[in-house]
């Protein structure tokens, strides 16, 4: 081995390492997404489903109210809700753990009066 390629394998291996950890955080980042997506349209569709129920059963003044705490309790910030006749439109949002902000949104109502 010649001096010149003394400390080559060094180099080699510390791309390579470099490399995988490049891979590794953008698996992370497109499952952290992914992952909050699923969570952030959960919490639309459990919000919506509570304030139509809520309006269903106690009328508009607390419907969104309702929608609010089923979002809040599932770890979304409620952003939109509104009442289109019988139905409970809400957009909610998440932050993944990278600080990307993920909104999901949501109408649920009976099916015989769509909205």
């Amino acid at each position: 081995m010649s001096e010149a390629e003394r400390g080559a394998g060094t180099v080699l291996i510390i791309g390579v390492i470099a490399a995988v950890m490049l891979v590794a955080l953008a698996v992370f980042s497109l499952s952290d997404r992914m992952y909050c997506v699923a969570r952030a349209q959960a919490a639309a569709d459990f919000s919506a489903l509570a304030g139509a129920e809520t309006l269903r059963v106690r009328g508009p003044d607390s419907a969104c109210e309702q929608a609010e705490i089923l979002a809040t309790r599932n770890g979304a910030d409620m952003d939109t809700c509104a009442i289109a006749g019988s139905h409970v439109r809400v957009g909610v949002s998440l932050h993944t753990h990278l600080g990307i902000r993920v909104p999901a949104h949501a109408d649920a109502g009976p099916e015989d009066d769509p909205p």
